[in-house]
């Protein structure tokens, strides 16, 4: 204790000295009712005339910019479309709150609504944004259900006994996304198997979701893409916060939330959650719980110092779960059946840092420095089997960034280490391995035209294991006339297969299990594809429509094989997998305060088992996403509706002695309902709703159920809920800012 406050002084000591002779300016744009302008436009003002630069405001409306060598005072002008102009004088240190007037017409006040979830027009990545309106349009207790009015994410359950849930973005298993957490690799490695659930739904305050390749500077493990969360902020959380959770089955969940600005530079956040469920649930009467047992505490502290020329923040993060699942018997009588029970016990501890250098009079240049650390420890038994995983993750990366001339030429380089000590068994099955990752980056922004943006870069990584590897990134955004943007990108992209923690729902099976793994490689992706975004005025109002196409190939691809009875086999496959899908989304205003979004995907998914190219087991070839939502507002009510539309997917070999027809060969299309009604008090918000509210339920769930031990039994073919309708009231407190 005694070093670390040694070296948490120094590091004060290092923080005041180079953030003298600079001014921070920073504050908040919203409009009349206090909702927040994203991508406002702040510009400030040279003392003796012209510009010295600008800025754009974030999802919630905020800026900050350092200059060097100004007075304790600057003057602004910020604009937005279809907004007046403001022009203000910020003061250093001082957040400013400006609101801007709407524009008028005919004497009428002209309403500019913003969408919930909308594509950045001037990205050259395709970077979709699910804001803080979007998170509350369904219950959202964790991040694997924040995307259940969202077409491109695809979430679903891994198996029918521990209730995990798994997500899917180009057709590709999560596995294969890179999941961080303001840009820190979050959920990955052996967290894989149930760590969207680790992060609660009130910690959030955006999430980000590319396509495709995303920046060299995230790192490696991006091959279908990047889902980014960004976390609540210490100097803009609300001081206190309160969200409660409760279903009809007795499924109970908790939020508390403190913030603090110490003065003008320190702020701190304190999260705390809880989640518990012990309801013993069998509707579909096969002896087996439809919903596991669970209870899980996590918790968050964050500081946040903000320097004239400097900003830094440290925090920490701890979590430990427990979930049951498996036959009635397990929980009640032995007697009264045969026994299967798989349970997992995690604890989690992260700690992590970002430290940013703003250079005197150099807006365009800063130097930023991530680091943070990992330990995670699952284990369990799956029947007659016990699961081990235990992991040791260290993250480095340092970041440069600046222009060539002008703004036209930018780039970013730097370099990153990234350190896994893994070990997993299942039984006499034990993987070990060390991993040390030390790689370099470049990656260079040219706008030739100011319709025309390209992107080129790459990595070179050198893994301790699989030698040098290259990674060529490439994005192109053209926009020939305003609102009508075109995209392009490339990639290449690289993992470490986890053999168990990768596929855990497919454990839940008593198939003999082997894993052939001669010797320790990566799997390989390409991932190209394009696309097409309009932005026009509908109705009078804003609207957006997208139209894009993917595809990844697989140089090498690590598969779980279930095409033979009785058997799952893990393996090694050259080159020839492959995922191709095309999404469609349209958003607009048909009537003021009235949004509706339409979203349309279809998806070809493929791999080789053996030696045949099949399509990959239980993945829907269509999947359509339609939500609505009105905010009544002058009653403070708001009402959202969401239709999930699946498509057939393909079943694996099969037997199933308890069934006395043979399954299908493909699943049935099957929709899904989620309504939710809020209602708001002041400081309160009120919330009620219903998941699935057609009561759809997937019949037969288990292979042969009444045998679990025996050699057919398999409850990892799940496409659908195996529950069913579920009711949920809850709470958002907010008593004072």
């Amino acid at each position: 204790m005694t070093n670390f406050n040694l070296i948490w002084r120094l590091s004060l000591f290092f923080i005041s000295c180079v953030a003298a002779n600079a001014q921070t300016f920073q504050g908040r744009v919203s409009d009349s009712l206090d909702r927040p302008l994203p991508s406002a436009r702040v510009v400030w003002l040279l003392s003796q005339g012209g510009i010295g630069g600008g800025h754009y405001t974030d999802s919630l409306g905020r800026f900050s910019f350092n200059l060097k060598s100004q007075p304790e005072s600057v003057k602004a002008v910020v604009s937005a479309p279809n907004y007046f102009a403001d022009t203000i004088l910020l003061q250093s240190g001082i957040p400013y709150p400006i609101q801007l007037r709407a524009k008028t017409l005919n004497a009428y006040e002209l309403v500019v609504e913003s969408f919930s979830t909308s594509l950045y027009t001037a990205k050259p990545q395709f970077i979709e944004n699910i804001g803080s309106k979007e998170l509350r349009r369904a219950a959202c207790c964790n991040l694997s259900e924040s995307f259940e009015t969202n077409a491109t994410v695809d979430v679903g359950f891994t198996d029918a006994i521990t209730g995990a849930k798994t997500i899917q973005l180009l057709g590709l298993d999560g596995r294969y996304v890179s999941i961080t957490s303001e840009q820190f690799p979050s959920i990955r490695g052996l967290a894989s198997s149930y760590g969207i659930g680790y992060i609660p739904g009130p910690w959030m305050e955006s999430i980000q979701i590319s396509k495709g390749s995303g920046s060299v500077v995230n790192g490696f493990e991006s091959m279908a893409g990047q889902i980014n969360v960004e976390l609540k902020k210490p100097e803009t959380a609300d001081r206190f916060y309160l969200n409660g959770f409760l279903n009809h089955l007795g499924r109970v969940e908790m939020t508390v939330q403190h913030a603090e600005r110490l003065n003008p530079r320190w702020s701190v956040l304190t999260l705390a959650h809880g989640d518990y469920f012990e309801t013993i649930t069998d509707r579909n009467v096969d002896g087996f719980l439809d919903i596991p047992f669970k209870k899980s505490v996590s918790g968050m502290h964050r500081w946040k110092f903000q320097g004239k020329r400097m900003e830094s923040q440290v925090g920490v993060k701890v979590l430990a779960e427990d979930r049951k699942g498996g036959t009635l018997s397990a929980f009640q009588q032995p007697s009264l059946g045969p026994v299967f029970m798989a349970a997992a016990s995690t604890l989690r501890a992260e700690g992590y840092g970002k430290t940013g250098f703003f250079f005197a009079g150099k807006p365009y240049q800063s130097l930023g420095l991530m680091y943070s650390g990992t330990f995670h420890d699952q284990r369990g038994p799956i029947a007659g089997r016990y699961y081990l995983g235990q992991e040791y993750s260290g993250y480095f990366n340092l970041v440069f960034q600046s222009r060539i001339v002008n703004d036209n030429h930018t780039f970013k380089a730097g370099s990153s280490m990234l350190y896994d000590q893994v070990e997993e068994g299942l039984d006499s099955l034990v993987f070990s391995r060390t991993e040390a990752v030390p790689g370099v980056f470049l990656e260079y922004t040219w706008k030739p035209l100011s319709s025309l943006q390209v992107v080129t870069g790459g990595r070179l990584d050198a893994h301790n294991l699989f030698g040098l590897v290259a990674q060529p990134r490439f994005h192109l955004r053209w926009e020939p006339k305003c609102g009508y943007v075109f995209r392009l990108s490339g990639s290449r992209g690289f993992r470490s297969p986890n053999p168990f923690a990768d596929r855990m729902g497919m454990l839940m099976t008593s198939r003999s299990i082997s894993v052939d793994i001669p010797e320790w490689r990566p799997e390989l992706t390409w991932t190209y594809g394009g696309g097409f975004q309009w932005v026009r005025t509908l109705f009078g109002r804003d609207a957006q429509f997208t139209l894009d196409f993917f595809e990844t190939r697989f140089e090498r691809q690590f598969v779980a094989d279930r095409e033979q009875s009785g058997q799952l086999r893990m393996y090694y496959v050259e080159g020839r997998g492959y995922s191709r899908v095309a999404q469609a989304n349209a958003s607009f205003f048909p009537l003021e305060r009235f949004e509706l979004r339409l979203g349309w995907k279809w998806q070809d998914v493929q791999a080789e088992f053996q030696g045949q190219m099949l399509s990959m087991p239980l993945m829907s070839d269509h999947r359509g996403v339609f939500t609505a939502g009105y905010n009544w507002k002058k009653a403070g009510f708001t009402v959202d509706a969401t239709v999930q539309l699946m498509g057939p997917g393909r079943y694996p070999t099969v037997v199933d002695p308890g069934l006395s027809e043979p399954r299908p060969l493909k699943t049935p299309w099957f929709g899904i309902v989620l309504l939710q009604m809020t209602k708001l008090f002041g400081p309160v918000d009120l919330y009620a709703g219903v998941e699935n509210l057609l009561d759809y339920r997937q019949e037969n769930p288990l292979v042969d159920p009444g045998n679990p031990n025996g050699n057919n039994f398999d409850a990892s073919l799940v496409y659908a809920p195996i529950f069913g309708r579920t009711f949920y009231i809850g709470i958002h407190l907010t008593p004072f800012k």
